[in-house]
């Protein structure tokens, strides 16, 4: 075959794929489809954004019966954002297509699990060596929680009026017991409080 053959040919296939996608453009089919199921793979509904490598918003829209349809994603990485700021956000980072991508995002609404409490305390308990203290109770007042500090140590502890001051105790079986005061500000809604249990003498 002639080089000139080869050089034609090659030319002809790259007008040929310009001219699908430009084709493909011009027709209004979106780049990215976004299915969105609850995790029992029923449709649900949430906004979706789309941003991109700067954390800048390029599109946000509210899916409907499931689905969300973003018809300019451009050339550069992009990432999907799959509900609000809060419990159940899903994000699937570093999309980069030529060609329309259909994605499925399972996102679970789990923020009206959440207490709705102006503040949240979260107390650290620890024991003398600095390991998690496992098993300690809290006392608000003369109230005693049911709950206990989890294998990590927390209690997690809700306040639920600004500008009032809590005192709590901490008890653990074989340590003195621990008194601190927590505090609800505007300034100050979520908390992490270190403490430290001492031995008892014996």
């Amino acid at each position: 075959m002639k080089p000139w053959l080869g050089w034609i040919g090659a030319h002809v296939a790259s007008i040929v794929y310009l001219c699908g996608h430009i084709g493909w453009g011009a027709g209004g089919v979106c780049d990215l489809r976004i299915y969105i199921r609850d995790p029992s793979g029923k449709p649900t509904d949430t906004m979706v954004r789309v941003v991109d490598e700067a954390g800048a918003v390029r599109v946000e829209l509210q899916s409907r019966n499931g689905v969300a349809e973003v018809c300019d994603v451009g050339l550069h990485e992009v990432s999907v954002i799959v509900g609000g700021d809060f419990c159940g956000q899903t994000i699937v980072r570093r999309i980069k297509r030529l060609e329309p991508e259909s994605l499925v995002v399972t996102y679970h609404n789990c923020h009206t699990q959440r207490v709705h409490s102006p503040c949240l305390v979260l107390i650290r308990v620890r024991l003398p060596d600095g390991s998690p203290a496992a098993g300690a109770s809290l006392r608000m007042g003369a109230i005693a929680w049911t709950g206990r500090s989890d294998q990590y140590g927390r209690l997690f502890v809700p306040l639920d009026r600004f500008g009032a001051h809590y005192p709590v105790t901490i008890s653990l079986s074989g340590y003195e017991d621990r008194s601190v005061d927590l505090e609800c500000s505007t300034d100050r809604t979520r908390q992490e409080v270190p403490l430290v249990m001492k031995a008892k003498q014996r």
